[in-house]
């Protein structure tokens, strides 16, 4: 008698077997729950200490960023490979992925100035890149839901891009301004940004680069994003012999800036 609900997903099957006088009461009983989320909503908000949120998954979304222990990831020198001690932001910001679906993440790859140039933007999307692949790993070995991170149906949620040392070098040059000590500011790192846009919520985690800064620093040119899609693109699967020997190069911090003075690993890898 029940065979045609095999095909209908779990929640239609439940509803479709009640009894209507059942379905009349769930109903009743949803729209109840509702509107007592509606009402306790500034309370439940005040609570996590999320106040922008206007919607209970704001407040969920916004609660779960504030865990969150950095938009910063850092890499070993030289190198695309993830330090140990960023581990937790990134499985952090996996779970809140598999849960949240109408979160996005953007990965922004960085860079020392001891970078060649002409290397620096292949490097920093690398950079970007592994950042999400370790979201992806993440999710994977928790979750048989992190097929949803990749599922092209609701558009694309992961996306990158590779800065070269342009956010590096101006963050320096107008940290100098207010401090006139050589500021040790490691940019072996990508920066995370998370964007949730619900029914009437819109959050945003995570710093806007591109644009003009607190301190002064002007903008930049906005970014132009990948969308990451499971597979790295062919160019940045590996490194030549010639990107190999530039990769290396970006270890040393302790060249000269064009200003006479050393940077001493002022911007690191």
């Amino acid at each position: 008698m029940l065979a045609h609900l095999v095909d209908l997903d779990p929640f239609a099957s439940i509803v479709l077997c009640l009894a209507p006088r059942d379905a009349a009461l769930l109903a009743g009983a949803a729209k109840a729950f509702a509107a007592a989320v509606r009402a306790e909503l500034p309370r439940l908000a005040a609570a996590s200490h999320t106040p922008q949120a206007r919607s209970l998954e704001g407040v969920q979304v916004a609660s779960l960023l504030r865990s969150v222990p950095s938009c910063d990831v850092f890499f070993e020198r030289a190198s695309d490979v993830i330090r140990e001690d960023c581990e937790a932001a990134l499985k952090a910001i996996a779970e809140l992925l598999l849960t949240h679906r109408r979160c996005k993440l953007f990965a922004s790859g960085h860079c020392g100035r001891g970078c060649p140039a002409d290397f620096a933007p292949i490097f920093t999307r690398m950079r970007a890149l592994s950042a999400l692949e370790n979201v992806v790993q993440y999710a994977s070995s928790h979750s048989s839901r992190a097929r949803l991170l990749l599922d092209p149906s609701g558009g694309p949620r992961l996306f990158y891009w590779g800065c070269a040392a342009s956010v590096c070098a101006r963050d320096i040059a107008y940290a100098r301004q207010l401090d006139d000590r050589t500021p040790r500011l490691d940019f072996s790192k990508a920066e995370l940004r998370i964007e949730f846009r619900g029914d009437s919520d819109e959050i945003e985690w995570g710093r806007r680069w591109w644009e003009a800064q607190p301190n002064g620093a002007p903008a930049l040119n906005e970014p132009g994003w990948h969308a990451y899609e499971g597979s790295r693109p062919r160019e940045l699967t590996s490194l030549s012999d010639e990107e190999e020997e530039d990769a290396a190069d970006v270890e040393d911090g302790n060249s000269d800036d064009g200003d006479g003075e050393a940077r001493d690993g002022a911007d690191e890898g």
